[in-house]
């Protein structure tokens, strides 16, 4: 093989600016809606099969998409609405017992689990937004309440974000096959699949995730800096949940730094573009961040105490760095491992599934290292995977130290659930120069469909 063809083959090649991106076709299309499909029937029969409430605190959002869809805002000392509470006493929860369907206790918040406190007030509204108003819109349509009727939207956006992070991914000049492995992965990880079922701003991390790549390859492959692009999907992404717009951060940081260095050596205007970016987004996430705090500035009841606090979080009993760096710095490797889903389906093929992802997202960043030639654009996708993984846990343990003065002892991987389409992308780039097209096809193919069978319950 000449030398030629072996550069080619080890790093997608830069896009010109003449191009700005790789052509989509008709066939990308196709694939693209063929896995949203998927992702959409996965999910139908998940609704379908666990109806009662997931212990990832649903009836906190479905009460939060119910109060905002009827021109409500919740804030702190609010219970749930009485028809959230009727809804809840009749599809159970998969966390703690509830009173009887149709009871008298059903009509007391008090007699339910927390006292039926909403203790996700605090979230922005965009997700419980477009929740709540379509679900209301649909179940006024279709016979079907509100919280299945928001359970589908969840649904939907997250196949769009499949769907999405398939795209963005092939805008790296990434092969169809890596590129549908990076997919089909994603369907196959029940962290994912399961935001897809409930309600719960979760559902807007694979979006958001592909964004983050969509932006990086625009920037490192030589397209146009796409900063309105990254502003609005800034907006949308924290005004979601705070959390998942992290990616999105640590894009815009490099994008920031990388311009820097271009204007002071070499391109100033295009080093002017990515520092614009990286403000554009900073600005966008300050305006979030600030914003909905004015909004729930003085609301609320200012003496109200989390019934969460200390159940996840423990008090700091040294030196608060000391304990930060035990607990912190490997928490976001294997991403999926540590995932809840309801009992009845959870078979063994989404265990299975589940086991063999997370220990690829272990490995993965590391092996990238030593596949990807320095300096390419795929061995800076894996720095900036490696630094959100790094970095993100201390964000997480900065906001419980603030919140409630306490840290987190063992953080669950689901904060950084955004992180797996750009985890992905490092995935497929590694299969693509390998030249494991067709074996990795087959493999996250194969666990899709053992996660399938288990949401189905073929397998148990």
């Amino acid at each position: 093989m000449s030398s030629a063809a072996t550069a080619q083959r080890h790093d997608p090649q830069p896009i010109s600016a003449a191009t700005n991106s790789h052509p989509l076709g008709r066939r990308d299309v196709i694939i693209a809606a063929l896995l949203a499909l998927a992702v959409l029937l996965i999910s139908l029969v998940a609704i379908v099969r666990a109806p009662e409430y997931s212990r990832y605190d649903e009836y906190t959002h479905a009460d939060y998409a119910f109060k905002i869809s009827h021109g409500q805002i919740p804030a702190a000392g609010d219970q749930a609405s009485p028809e959230i509470l009727e809804d809840w006493s009749c599809r159970g929860d998969a966390k703690f017992g509830v009173p009887p369907c149709g009871s008298p206790e059903a009509e007391d918040p008090n007699n339910f689990m927390y006292s039926a406190y909403q203790y996700n007030f605090f979230h922005p509204p965009v997700y419980y937004a477009v929740a709540g108003v379509t679900a209301n819109a649909i179940s006024s349509v279709v016979d079907i309440n509100f919280v299945t009727a928001a359970r589908f939207v969840s649904a939907g956006i997250v196949a769009l974000g499949i769907a999405a992070s398939y795209l963005a991914i092939r805008t790296w000049r990434v092969r169809v096959a890596p590129a549908t492995t990076a997919a089909l992965a994603l369907i196959a990880t029940p962290m994912v699949m399961h935001s897809g079922a409930t309600v719960n701003p979760d559902a807007v991390a694979t979006l958001t995730g592909a964004a983050s790549v969509f932006i990086l390859g625009r920037v490192v492959n030589g397209g146009k800096v796409p900063i309105i692009f990254a502003g609005v999907s800034m907006l949308l992404a924290a005004g979601s949940k705070v959390i998942i717009s992290l990616p999105l951060v640590i894009v815009a940081a490099y994008v920031g730094i990388n311009g820097l260095i271009k204007f002071v050596k070499s391109d100033r205007p295009r080093g002017t573009k990515q520092m614009l970016l990286a403000v554009v987004s900073a600005v966008a996430l300050i305006c979030v961040y600030v914003g909905w705090n004015l909004v729930h500035s003085g609301r609320g009841d200012p003496n109200w105490i989390t019934p969460m606090q200390g159940l996840s979080t423990a008090p700091f009993t040294g030196l608060p760095i000391g304990e930060l760096l035990v607990s912190t710095p490997l928490a976001f490797f294997g991403i999926g491992q540590g995932y809840w889903i309801h009992p009845q389906l959870n078979g063994w093929g989404a265990q299975f599934s589940a086991k063999v992802l997370g220990i690829l997202m272990v490995v993965i960043p590391f092996l990238a290292l030593v596949v990807f030639r320095r300096r390419s654009s795929a061995s800076i996708a894996n720095l900036v995977l490696l630094a959100g993984l790094i970095i993100t846990p201390f964000f997480v343990q900065l906001e419980a130290l603030t919140d409630q003065g306490m840290y987190f002892p063992s953080m669950t991987t689901r904060y950084g659930i955004a992180y797996l389409p750009l985890a992905y992308l490092v995935v497929a780039l590694v299969v693509q120069e390998r030249g494991w097209d067709k074996p990795a096809l087959f493999s996250a193919g194969g666990l899709a469909l053992l996660y399938s069978a288990s949401i189905t319950g073929l397998l148990r």
